[in-house]
């Protein structure tokens, strides 16, 4: 009498779920290698398989479904649009990770901009200098110092009004220097809660 080869009852199959699932594979495979290289396609086709697995052992396929191939393709576009989906929220998550590294970084650990950032400086000390002693006072006051017009004017024994002329002439003479020197103003924008 001939024993069974357990190698060859394996590989048949033996019932109506068997043969649906190697259909399933075969589809799945081939659905998935018109749209992803080798490896992607594999494991998007044994993601099929293995969801048709737990389902029918969770006790939800009962009996083979209608349009096993529609359905199969149309589960293998599904998986590829989540990974697709998930790549590119990582992507997202990785750049959004590496814009807040740079731009969190300390300044010493930016050469440029420490030596902008000097530069400015410089350019800033130079400015206020330029400016006549009254106006440079009362800008220094208000602007550096965070006075208000009414204590800078009681110290300069000037009037309110004439202090805020002085820092407003100032902030003009600013930004003309300023441009002159090739420095790009960007006023900020007020109102709202926007910077």
């Amino acid at each position: 009498m001939d024993t069974p080869n357990p190698s060859t009852e394996r590989a048949r199959p033996s019932t109506w779920f068997d043969e649906m699932l190697i259909r399933v594979r075969d589809i799945a495979n081939t659905a998935a290698r018109k749209r992803c290289r080798g490896d992607e396609a594999e494991d998007v086709a044994q993601d099929i398989v293995l969801s048709f697995l737990e389902k029918f052992h969770a006790g939800c396929i009962t009996e083979p479904p209608a349009h096993v191939a529609k359905l199969v393709t149309y589960l293998v576009h599904q998986r590829l649009v989540d990974r697709e989906r998930r790549a590119d929220a990582r992507t997202r998550r990785e750049t959004e990770f590496v814009d807040r590294l740079v731009l969190n970084q300390p300044e010493w650990m930016r050469p440029d901009d420490a030596h902008d950032a000097s530069e400015l400086g410089d350019l800033h000390t130079r400015l206020i200098a330029e400016l006549p002693e009254t106006r440079r006072k009362a800008y220094v006051l208000v602007r550096e110092d965070a006075r208000t017009y009414k204590l800078a004017a009681k110290h300069l024994g000037i009037t309110p009004l004439a202090i805020c002329a002085h820092v407003v002439s100032a902030q003009k003479y600013f930004r003309r220097r300023l441009a002159s020197e090739g420095v790009v103003y960007r006023p900020r924008r007020l109102g709202h809660g926007r910077p």
